[in-house]
């Protein structure tokens, strides 16, 4: 599914903008550059799942081992009453084919709904069509016997109840229909519709080949019903459907590879507190302190904030990088001219300083020595921890900001020292305190 380079391109055009939406306005991150966001996930090996049934689409060869395949997800059957008129009809007679296409729109309900009836009468069999977005059925039309119309229904109550199922060929819809073992016909409009369709006709499990909704045509829709009702189609369908009930749900297989992915549970804990998480680290011996820790170490002067920095378990650096030389040796450049902006700004600022003053201070550049963490010095406070929780609640906000704001006083590069001091011997202003 993922083998073809321009896949992520194509999801890109369409996520990507709510992407860098979600990590501007919501997370407070920078927006992921389009010249080498799409690739990303591939590049830097970043774990994901998907959740489809191998048994329909094998695992890529290709595929590396932080991607995961384990299955389709399913929820919980939801309890439901039918209105007499639905049990009566599925009463009066041998099994209905259904029909529905959930929330595709199309612009003549009244045309599709024509197709729908009379491939149904020209198939010979029952059908129960949902009305779904498009709102079919409504139109003043004669409505045969054998057909039945409806707005919305549960897909686990009803499917167990009908010999074949026509939709458009959302994930859902089809990974329900072969969950129940029902030969499918997929009519695509979009997306994946098109592949659901192809993978199912591939398997046998309902008509030869998906109808795409530009092509349904009242023959070829009841040709595609008699195809799911041979015993062949049966047969294959219900082959998926006891591979599926072999594979689980996917949903808590998803969650076990999820977990599997993370740091153990040891490397994400705080050295002192072990039933709490780190969120701090001391920059010299790398002991890991969560919120408390480090407020109690802090509180008693066993340590400076310039000390800390954040815990990371993981960093993903990588989109702010590019995937392939040309858009990498542009953001080289790009940042080579910034910094050299940014450096003459700070010159220029220093020098006026200079000037002003007479002397050259360097104050502004300084590196603190962090304290050295000592357990013992926090070990009393374990017993008691209840009583600063109230303190840590209310200052953990400011540890956090002041964190930030000690950082970017603290970026100073070796460049922009030598620099600096280059500028004063240059305007003869240098003189050492």
């Amino acid at each position: 599914m993922y083998d073809n380079e321009l896949t992520p391109h194509r999801t890109w055009q369409s996520f990507g903008s709510l992407l860098n939406k979600l990590r501007v306005e919501t997370l407070g991150l920078e927006p992921i550059s389009p010249l080498w966001g799409p690739n990303q996930f591939f590049r830097m090996r970043i774990p994901h799942t998907y959740l489809w049934s191998p048994e329909l689409l094998p695992r890529p060869k290709d595929w590396g081992s932080e991607i995961d395949l384990v299955g389709f997800a399913f929820t919980e059957a939801s309890p439901y009453t039918p209105p007499k008129s639905l049990s009566a009809f599925l009463d009066a007679g041998e099994r209905p084919i259904f029909i529905g296409f959930s929330s595709v729109v199309v612009s003549d309900p009244s045309h599709l709904t024509s197709i729908l009836i009379d491939a149904v009468n020209k198939a010979g069999v029952r059908a129960i069509i949902a009305s779904g977005w498009t709102d079919l059925g409504n139109e003043q039309l004669q409505i045969p016997e054998n057909i039945y119309f409806l707005d919305k229904i549960p897909y686990d109550w009803l499917f167990p109840r009908v010999s074949a199922v026509i939709h458009h060929g959302g994930a859902g819809s089809t990974s329900t229909a072969l969950k129940y073992g029902k030969p499918t016909v997929i009519v695509p409009f979009i997306g994946d519709n098109y592949l659901w369709g192809a993978i199912v006709a591939r398997a046998g499990a309902g008509a030869h080949a998906p109808i795409p909704y530009m092509k349904l045509t009242t023959e070829a829709l009841a040709e595609a019903i008699r195809e799911c009702l041979r015993p062949e189609a049966i047969v294959n369908a219900t082959k998926v459907a006891e591979a599926i009930s072999r594979e689980g749900n996917g949903a808590h297989k998803a969650v076990a590879s999820f977990l599997s992915k993370l740091p153990s549970n040891e490397a994400s804990r705080c050295y002192f507190f072990k039933n709490r998480l780190a969120i701090w680290q001391d920059r010299q011996t790398g002991t890991r302190l969560s919120a408390l820790a480090a407020y109690i170490l802090l509180k008693n002067g066993r340590t400076k904030l310039q000390g800390l920095e954040i815990f990371h378990q993981a960093q993903w650096c990588g989109f702010a990088s590019p995937g392939d030389p040309l858009t990498g040796a542009m953001a080289v450049l790009v940042d080579l001219i910034s910094t050299i902006l940014r450096q003459a700004v700070v010159l220029l600022i220093l020098w006026a300083e200079t000037t002003k003053h007479g002397i050259f201070c360097m104050r502004k550049i300084y590196w603190t020595r962090p304290a050295k963490v000592n357990k013992s010095s926090i070990m009393g406070y374990e017993s008691d921890s209840s009583s600063v929780s109230t303190h840590l609640v209310r200052d953990s906000p400011i540890l956090f900001e002041t964190a930030s704001k000690s950082e970017i006083g603290r970026n100073v590069t070796t460049f922009q020292v030598l620099m600096t001091i280059a500028c004063h011997v240059l305007i003869g202003k240098y003189r050492i305190l």
